[in-house]
């Protein structure tokens, strides 16, 4: 019985000995720092930086977002529409592009580039805004004079019929410009602001006469505060070719007013259209003399 009890004690010894030799070390398990939403690992640092991967991916996205609203902010339909009909040309390869695929202003500039009468006494151009049409001050009226002259009249009827045409509800901006020469004290209109805006609505009178609705049609003069050219040199000396440049009167056909109610004119300033075509009062920095007609 001894010999029984001495083998079982022999083997607890051995099996804890055994089971010293193998006991595993208890892991350390990391405590997060007070405040700290992750635990501190043995490198030191607290993973504090972790979410800067998902905020960056945030705050570029962000950016890209305004960006893009900043971009279509000044979207202009017309520039779009003229990119849009170049790209078809391009891409349908030498066929042409539909007439009726084009706005409506599009059309008019190539009837109004397609005219002779044009050509020799104005000059064309499409803008931001609409087409201007300047007609020399001197081909449409005589000095001091605010009467269309006879010879001209022809092509200015001419203009109107094709706006009629391809564009008859657009508004129709007509500005008168002078020179800075003073007017002769025999002359009817008493200073060049007066004699720009009486020679804008008598331009204005003949878009009336050929039955475009008066509500759409707006006369402004300028007199000569927008000369295009000096009117004198550095010594005071008149330049008459300069100044006979600045004698104008420019037709601008922009889009019909239902279709832009305000014009951008500046950095976070708008012309608003409604109110130059009804009347109403509106703040503005320049002397130009308005005359809206009426039905």
């Amino acid at each position: 019985m001894s010999e029984y009890l001495e083998a079982i004690e022999d083997d607890l010894e051995e099996f804890d000995e055994e089971s010293n030799s193998s006991e595993a070390p208890i892991a350390k398990i990391a405590t997060p720092k007070r405040g700290s939403m992750f635990p501190q690992n043995d490198s030191g640092d607290s993973g504090d930086s972790i979410w800067l991967t998902s905020y960056a991916d945030l705050m570029t996205l962000i950016a890209c977002f305004f960006i893009l609203m900043v971009a279509f902010a000044n979207f202009d339909p017309e520039s779009f529409s003229r990119k849009a009909t170049e790209m078809a040309k391009h891409f349908s390869g030498d066929k042409p592009v539909e007439a009726e695929t084009q706005d409506p202003l599009t059309q008019l500039m190539g009837k109004l580039q397609d005219e002779s009468a044009l050509k020799e006494n104005a000059s064309i151009k499409m803008e931001m805004d609409g087409i201007a049409i300047s007609f020399s001050g001197s081909a449409l009226f005589d000095s001091g004079k605010a009467d269309l002259r006879p010879e001209i009249r022809d092509a200015l009827d001419i203009m109107i019929d094709l706006i009629q045409e391809k564009a008859k509800t657009s508004r129709i901006l007509v500005e008168g410009h002078t020179d800075d020469t003073p007017l002769a004290n025999s002359s009817k209109y008493r200073t060049n602001w007066e004699l720009s805006g009486v020679r804008a609505s008598r331009v204005i009178e003949r878009f009336e006469e050929f039955g475009f609705d008066s509500k759409n049609l707006v006369a402004v003069g300028y007199g000569s505060t927008r000369p295009i050219k000096p009117n004198h040199d550095s010594n005071g000396i008149a330049i008459w070719e300069n100044m006979q440049e600045n004698r104008r009167v420019i037709i601008k056909v922009m889009k019909a007013p239902e279709l832009m109610k305000r014009e951008k004119i500046g950095l976070g300033v708008y012309l608003d259209d409604q109110k130059i075509l009804d009347g109403s009062p509106s703040p503005s920095n320049s002397k130009a003399t308005e005359s809206t007609t009426q039905e």
